[in-house]
């Protein structure tokens, strides 16, 4: 692992060589996009990116991808690749890169969600909730697999916590979802989620919506 790609790019980085920094970078970046996020495994990339940008030669990378999407507008690598690429200083243009994605590819779960963060992060959150809403009703497991925290904290800020617990409520039973191996049989023990959803009603005093989530949960449970 000592001589991977990643490795020998920081090395280039701290050794302050431009031309060997960019050429790894770059190499890092043609690989395929869509099946380092597919795995959960793009943390080169952001490297590759940084790198980059320390030696000033994003504006040249992107220039090049926005002329082959010029060529081929329908290309979904393309248009992740400059919604990647945006990410870094223009949230406002990576939220358009995924907007088209979506479109694209609009059962992709992985681009809504990111979107949905985007949006978040831009101060739009009615937006966010409700692709996060389309998401729960699709596929949940999606959300609860991954940061669902986030899901939360974005609707109670926006004093939404309500709407949340209905979209949970309306989902069905989750077989083998609360056995100790969980996580590693592919299920994330929503359980744990619609609890912390039920405390916050709690704290609102909204005793009523809060019972009947415990009452999914209890209902739910291990015996």
């Amino acid at each position: 692992q000592r001589n991977t790609p990643e490795n020998q790019l920081n090395q280039r980085v701290e050794a302050k060589d431009a031309a060997g920094a960019v050429a790894l970078a770059r190499g890092i970046l043609a690989r395929d996009p869509l099946t380092a996020i597919n795995q959960g495994n793009d943390g080169g990339r952001h490297m590759a990116l940084q790198a980059l940008e320390t030696f000033k030669e994003l504006p040249a990378y992107q220039a090049e991808l926005e002329k082959q999407l010029a060529e081929t507008p329908s290309s979904v690598r393309t248009v992740y690749l400059l919604a990647e690429a945006a990410g870094r200083k223009d949230p406002t243009k990576a939220v358009e890169y995924y907007r088209k994605l979506v479109e694209l590819k609009p059962l992709d779960t992985k681009f809504q969600t990111r979107l949905a963060s985007l949006l978040r992060s831009s101060k739009q959150p009615e937006e966010a909730m409700r692709i996060w809403e389309g998401i729960l009703a699709r596929d949940p497991e999606a959300l609860f697999m991954n940061n669902f925290s986030e899901v939360t904290e974005t609707f109670k800020e926006a004093k939404e916590m309500s709407r949340l617990g209905e979209a949970l409520l309306k989902l069905p039973k989750q077989t083998g979802a609360n056995s100790s191996l969980a996580p590693y049989i592919g299920f994330s023990n929503r359980y744990a989620y619609f609890n912390e959803v039920a405390e916050a009603l709690q704290r609102e005093n909204k005793l009523k919506e809060a019972i009947a989530i415990w009452r999914v949960v209890l209902d739910n449970s291990d015996n």
